[in-house]
C-alpha cells in the first residue's frame, strides 16, 4: 500500500462543509435562490455558487469596499425561528479567534432580509479531495497544523464538535506547501433550528464523532472530544475510510459508543507505529486517556514529523484486561470473579512494589544526570564572562539522552524522565518547555516535593517576566488588569507548587520563605529572608538576585505613587544587588537581563521627570553587548535589545525633536532575520508592531504614504493574539493601531469606517473581558469622535456619533476618573457645538456639557492646559454664536480671554494655545469690523496675527494656522486704505490659503468660502 489511497468514500462529500453544517431538511424552508447569482447584496456583488445544505447556499463574492473576493453564506429563510439570531452570535464568536489556519470570518449582517455571513475565500480543495495528492508525511503535517489551531480556539473557550475532512479545505501556497483552513469554528455548536439543543440530542457527523458526543451527553462534551474528531480525520486520510463505519447514522452512533476502531496499521501496514499509536491515543474512549488538548496532539505530531521519540504511549495490559471484565462481566460467575480478582489484587500488589522500586531506580538514574548538568552549567556559570553555548548544547544533548531512555523504558519512565526533562529546561532558562514536561511529570502521578520545587520555580520565573514586560504600560487600570492576569495563570500557580515542595526545601528554606513573601508582595520579610539564605550560602547567588528583583517591585510601587525619588533609590540598590551577581557568575545571562531591565525602569523615569536620559540608553547598550558575549543567540536578549531601539527612537523623535529613522532602521535590522526562524516568539512580535507604529507616526508626520507600515504592525498584533489571546493590551494596542490608521485616512480625505469598524471590534473584545476598563470606554469614544468628524467633512450627519463618543467618555470617567477623558468628552462636547452652531442650531446643551465637564475636570487638576483650552473655546463658540444672534459677546469674550491666557501661562511652548489665541483676537476683530470699528478691529486682527505666527513657528505644518492666516489678511484686506494695499493683502490672503490647501485635510473645508472669496477680490 502507498501513501496515497483511495479516498472516496460515502461518508463524506468532496465538494463542500455545507451538508455537515446545514442538514436538509425542506419541510420548513424555501428552496435556495439560485438567482442571486450576478446580483448584489449589500457591498457584495454575487459571482457563482460554491457549495448548497441543507440550510443555506455558500457564494463566491466580490466585497465592492474592500476589493476583495470572499465566500459569502447566505442562509435561507426559515419562517417561525429565531436561531438566525444563534447563528450570527456564533459567527461573531468565530470572527475572535485569529489563526493561519482557521478560515477568518470578516462581517456578519442582514441584506436584504437575509441573514450574510462574509468569510475569507479559500482557494483549494477539501482535505478528502486534497488527501489524494499528498504524501503520508504532508498528511500529518495538515493534521498537525489543524491541530495547532484548534488550540487557539479551545483557549477562547471555542469548541468545533464536527471537526472532519471536509470541514478543512487545503490550499497551495506560494512556496508549493499544503495550507489548511478549518471551516465553521463554532458555527457547528448547537444551530439546527429543527433539533431541540436538549440532552440527548445528537449533532455532528457520526463517523468522526466522540463516543461521549454519540450517547447525546452533551455535559461531558470537552476539547477531548474535538481531540477524537482530529484523530478519526487523520485515520480517515491515513487510511482511505473513517474508524467506525455502518449502513446508517444510527448504526454508526450505536458502534461509535461501543467499538473499539481497527488499528491503522492493520488496514495500512505501511502506517509507522508511531503514528499508529498517535491515531489510536486520540480514539481512546475514555476522554482522559485522550492527549490533554489539541496542543498536546499537534506536538506529538511534530516529534513524528521529526523522526523525535513521541510521547504517545500504547494501552497496558492491565487496561485491557479492566475493559475486558467490564464488558463480559455477565459471563463471569461470582466465584470466578472473587477468584480472579483475588489473584488479581495479589499480582497488583507485587506490581505496585515492582512498579515503586522501578521509579525509586530511574529517579535515581534521571537525577543524577540533571545533578550532573546543574552543576556543569553553573559551573560554566560562575566562569568569567564567556561564550556558553557549548555548555548549553551539552545539556541539550543530556536531555535528549534521557528521551531516548524514555523510549526504550516505557510508562514506568514517564513521570521521573519528565521531571528529569523539565530540570534540564529550567537550567536552560527555558521556561515554557520546563512547564510543560514538569506538568507532564505530575499528570504521570510523580509529583513529588523536588518535581514541585522545579515546577514552582519554574512558574515563577515565568510570572517574573510577564510582570516586567507590562511595567511600562502607561494607563494604570489596564496595567492593573494585565497584571491580575498574570498572577491568575503564574503567580497563584507557582505560589501553590511552593508550599506543595516545602518538604523539597531542606536545604533552603529562607529562599523559600523569601520567595514566597516576594510573590505575596511582602517585601520586607522578603528582603529580610532573602539576606539570610545568601548570608548561609554565599554561593548561592540566586538569593541575591531574589534581593535585585525586590528591590525592582518596590521602585516599581514607589514611581506608581509618584515618588520618584525613592524610586531612583531602591534602583539603584537593585543595581548593587545585580551587580553582586555578575561578579560572582559573570557569565549567568539572567543576571544582564535583569539589568537590561532596571536600565529601561530608569531610561523611563528620567524621560518621564524632564531628565536626559542618555545615560540609561547608553548603559542599557553596553549591558546588552555584554550578554550577548555570553549567547549571541538569546532571543529574550535581542528582543529587549529592539524594544529598547524603539524607545530610544521615540525620545529621540518626542523629546529631542529628531530622526527616529536609524533607530527604526537598526530595530528592523535586528528583527527580521531571527523572526525567520523563531516566528513564533512573541516578543520579536511585540517589539517589531512597536517598531512599525513608530515608523507609521513619522510617516504620517512628514507627508509620507504609512500603509506599509501599519500593515505590518497589524500582522505582527494579530500574530501576538494568535500566539496568546488572552493578552489585553495587545487588544487595546491593535485596536489604537487601526483608529491611528483611520486618522490618517480621515485626514487624507479616504474612508476610514472600516478601520474604525475593526478598531471598535477590538475594543469591545477588551471590554468583553473586563468590563471595568476605562480605557477601554475612551478609546472607543476616539472611534466614535473620529466617524463623527469624518461624516461631518462628507455633508453627512454626524450627530449620533458625537452623542456615542460623548457617552463613551462619560462612562470611562464613570469609572476611573481619568484627566484625559474629562479633556476628551469637553473636546468633542465643543466639537458638536461648533457643529451645531455652524449648521444654524443652538449650541446651548453640548456647549454645557463641555463647562461642566470642565469645572469636574479641574478638581483633579487644577493646571490642566487641556481643560482650560477646552473652556477658552467653549466661550469662543458662546461668542460666535450670541453674534450670530445680534446679541453682544462681550462677557464671553471675557471669559475666553481668561481660560485661554491661562493655558499660555501653563504651556506657553503649545502652538496650540498661541493659535487659540489668535483666533480669540481674529474674532473680536471681526466683530469690531461688523460694527465699523475699524480702529479696534486693526488692533485685534495684528494681535490675533502675532498669535498665529508664533503657533506657525512652533508647528511648521499645521494647516488651521495657515487657514487662520489667511482669514486675517481678507479681513486685512477689506480695511486697506488704497487698492494697492488690498490687493498686496489679499494676495497674503490666497497665499496662506493655497498653503494650507497644499496638504490635505478634511478640515480644510471650513476655510474653503474665505479662500474663494479672496480669489474672486484679487485680481488677476
Amino acid at each position: 500500500m502507498t501513501d496515497s489511497l483511495p479516498m472516496r468514500s460515502t461518508s463524506e462529500t468532496s465538494s463542500t462543509s455545507e451538508d455537515a453544517l446545514f442538514p436538509r431538511r425542506t419541510s420548513q424552508r424555501r428552496s435556495a435562490d439560485d438567482g442571486l447569482i450576478g446580483r448584489r447584496l449589500g457591498r457584495y456583488r454575487i459571482h457563482e455558487l460554491v457549495g448548497r445544505g441543507g440550510l443555506g447556499s455558500v457564494y463566491k463574492a466580490y466585497d465592492e469596499k474592500l476589493r476583495r473576493h470572499v465566500a459569502l453564506k447566505v442562509l435561507d429563510k426559515i419562517e417561525g425561528d429565531d436561531w438566525h439570531a444563534r447563528v450570527l452570535e456564533e459567527a461573531q464568536a468565530q470572527a475572535r479567534v485569529e489563526h493561519q489556519h482557521i478560515c477568518k470570518v470578516f462581517d456578519v449582517s442582514q441584506l436584504d432580509e437575509r441573514t450574510c455571513i462574509a468569510m475569507q475565500f479559500i482557494k483549494g480543495r477539501t482535505l478528502i479531495d486534497a488527501a489524494h495528492f499528498m504524501k503520508m508525511d504532508e498528511k500529518v503535517k495538515v493534521l498537525q497544523q489543524v491541530s495547532e489551531a484548534v488550540h487557539t480556539a479551545h483557549r477562547l473557550g471555542m469548541v468545533h464538535r464536527d471537526l472532519k475532512p471536509s470541514n478543512i479545505m487545503v490550499e497551495i501556497d506560494a512556496q508549493g506547501e499544503h495550507k489548511p483552513y478549518v471551516l465553521d469554528f463554532g458555527l457547528a455548536r448547537d444551530l439546527n433550528p429543527y433539533r431541540a439543543n436538549t440532552p440527548g440530542s445528537i449533532n455532528g457527523s457520526p463517523h468522526y464523532m466522540s463516543p461521549e458526543q454519540a450517547s447525546g451527553a452533551g455535559s461531558q462534551f470537552s476539547r477531548q472530544s474535538d481531540v477524537y474528531s482530529l484523530g478519526a480525520t487523520l485515520y480517515h486520510v491515513l487510511c482511505g475510510e473513517p474508524p467506525i463505519k455502518g449502513e446508517s447514522r444510527n448504526e454508526i452512533i450505536q458502534r461509535a459508543q461501543v467499538e473499539v476502531p481497527v488499528a491503522p496499521r492493520k488496514r495500512n501496514p505501511d502506517i509507522p507505529m508511531d503514528l499508529n499509536v498517535i491515531v489510536m491515543k486520540c480514539l481512546e474512549k475514555d476522554p482522559d486517556r485522550r492527549y490533554d488538548s489539541a496542543l498536546s496532539l499537534a506536538n506529538d505530531l511534530q516529534r513524528y514529523l521529526n523522526r523525535d521519540p513521541i510521547m504517545a504511549l500504547s494501552p497496558s495490559f492491565s487496561y485491557y484486561l479492566k475493559k475486558m471484565i467490564a464488558k463480559h462481566r455477565a459471563l463471569f460467575s461470582v466465584t470466578v470473579v472473587a477468584m480472579t480478582m483475588l489473584l488479581f489484587i495479589g499480582g497488583l500488589s507485587m506490581h505496585v512494589q515492582y512498579k515503586n522500586r522501578e521509579r525509586a531506580r530511574l529517579l535515581q538514574r534521571f537525577v543524577a544526570q540533571v545533578e550532573s548538568m546543574e552543576w556543569f552549567l553553573r559551573v560554566a556559570k560562575m566562569m568569567p564572562r564567556q561564550d556558553i553555548r557549548p555548555q548549553k548544547h551539552r545539556v541539550r544533548e543530556q536531555i535528549a539522552k534521557i528521551e531516548g531512555d524514555m523510549s526504550e523504558i516505557g510508562r514506568l519512565g514517564a513521570g521521573p524522565g519528565y521531571y528529569a526533562i523539565g530540570r534540564g529546561y529550567l537550567l536552560l532558562e527555558e521556561y515554557e518547555k520546563a512547564r510543560t514536561n514538569l506538568e507532564r511529570a505530575v499528570d504521570h502521578d510523580f509529583g513529588s516535593p523536588e518535581v514541585y520545587r522545579a515546577l514552582a520555580e519554574t512558574l515563577g520565573a515565568l510570572y517574573d517576566r510577564a510582570l516586567r514586560d507590562i511595567q511600562h504600560t502607561s494607563d494604570r487600570q489596564l496595567k492593573k488588569a494585565e497584571e491580575e492576569r498574570i498572577q491568575r495563570e503564574f503567580r497563584d500557580p507557582a505560589v501553590e507548587a511552593f508550599k506543595r515542595s516545602s518538604e523539597g526545601w531542606l536545604d533552603g528554606a529562607n529562599y523559600l520563605e523569601a520567595t514566597l513573601a516576594y510573590y505575596e508582595e511582602d517585601f520586607d520579610l522578603a528582603r529580610g529572608k532573602a539576606r539570610a539564605a545568601f548570608r548561609d550560602d554565599p554561593w548561592f547567588y540566586e538569593a541575591r538576585l531574589l534581593e535585585a528583583k525586590i528591590f525592582m517591585a518596590l521602585a516599581e510601587k514607589a514611581r506608581d505613587d509618584g515618588n520618584y525619588h525613592h524610586a531612583e533609590d531602591t534602583l539603584k540598590e537593585a543595581s548593587h544587588a545585580i551587580g553582586e551577581v555578575q561578579r560572582i557568575a559573570p557569565s549567568d545571562i539572567s543576571a544582564y537581563l535583569l539589568e537590561m531591565d532596571r536600565l529601561r525602569v530608569l531610561f523611563f523615569q528620567d524621560t518621564r521627570t524632564g531628565r536626559e536620559a542618555d545615560t540609561a540608553h547608553d548603559r542599557f547598550k553596553v549591558v546588552s553587548e555584554q550578554a550577548l558575549e555570553i549567547d549571541p543567540a538569546d532571543l529574550h536578549v535581542i528582543a529587549k535589545k529592539a524594544q529598547m531601539l524603539f524607545h530610544w527612537g521615540e525620545y529621540v523623535w518626542f523629546y529631542q525633536g529628531g530622526n527616529p529613522q536609524k533607530e527604526i532602521d537598526t530595530a528592523r535590522e535586528l528583527l527580521e532575520p531571527v523572526m525567520e526562524k523563531h516566528g513564533d516568539f512573541a516578543p520579536f512580535h511585540k517589539a517589531r508592531s512597536h517598531v512599525y507604529m513608530l515608523q507609521a507616526g513619522f510617516e504620517v508626520e512628514r507627508g509620507i504614504n504609512p500603509s506599509v507600515s501599519f500593515d505590518k504592525a497589524i500582522a505582527s498584533l494579530q500574530r501576538l493574539l494568535e500566539l496568546n489571546p488572552s493578552d489585553m493590551l495587545s487588544y487595546n494596542t491593535l485596536g489604537l493601531v487601526y483608529w491611528n490608521r483611520a486618522d490618517y485616512l480621515y485626514q487624507t480625505g479616504k474612508d476610514p469606517s472600516n478601520d474604525l469598524s475593526e478598531a471598535r471590534f477590538h475594543f469591545h473584545q477588551l471590554k468583553n473581558e473586563r468590563e471595568d476598563l476605562a480605557v477601554t470606554y475612551n478609546s472607543l469614544g476616539l472611534v466614535n469622535w473620529t466617524q463623527a468628524e469624518y461624516l461631518r467633512f462628507n455633508h453627512q450627519d454626524p450627530l449620533p456619533y458625537y452623542d456615542k463618543a460623548i457617552g463613551s467618555f462619560e462612562q470611562a470617567i464613570q469609572r476611573n476618573q481619568m484627566e484625559f477623558a474629562y479633556s476628551n468628552l469637553a473636546a468633542v462636547a465643543n466639537t458638536k457645538a461648533d457643529y451645531l452652531r455652524r449648521a444654524g442650531k443652538d449650541p446651548t446643551d453640548a456647549l454645557a456639557v463641555t463647562r461642566n465637564t470642565v469645572e469636574a475636570g479641574l478638581t483633579i487638576n487644577t493646571d490642566d492646559p487641556d481643560l482650560h483650552y477646552e473652556r477658552g473655546r467653549s466661550w469662543l463658540i458662546t461668542a460666535q454664536h450670541v453674534m450670530d444672534r445680534g446679541e453682544s459677546p462681550l462677557e464671553a469674550f471675557a471669559a475666553a480671554k481668561e481660560a485661554l491666557e491661562k493655558v499660555l501661562t501653563i504651556s506657553g511652548d503649545w502652538y496650540g494655545s498661541h493659535l487659540e489665541m489668535g483666533e480669540y483676537y481674529l474674532i473680536q476683530a471681526c466683530w469690531a469690523h461688523g460694527r465699523e470699528d475699524q480702529s479696534a478691529s486693526e488692533e485685534m486682527w495684528r494681535k490675533a496675527l502675532d498669535y498665529v505666527e508664533k503657533a506657525v513657528a512652533i508647528n511648521p505644518l499645521t494647516n488651521r494656522g495657515k487657514g487662520l492666516m489667511g482669514q486675517i489678511w481678507l479681513l486685512a484686506a477689506r480695511q486697506a486704505a488704497t487698492e494697492a494695499e488690498k490687493q498686496v493683502r489679499l494676495k497674503r490672503a490666497v497665499d496662506h490659503f493655497e498653503a494650507c490647501f497644499a496638504r490635505l485635510n478634511p478640515e480644510n473645508e471650513l476655510f474653503r468660502g474665505d479662500y474663494e472669496r479672496a480669489k474672486e477680490l484679487l485680481s488677476p
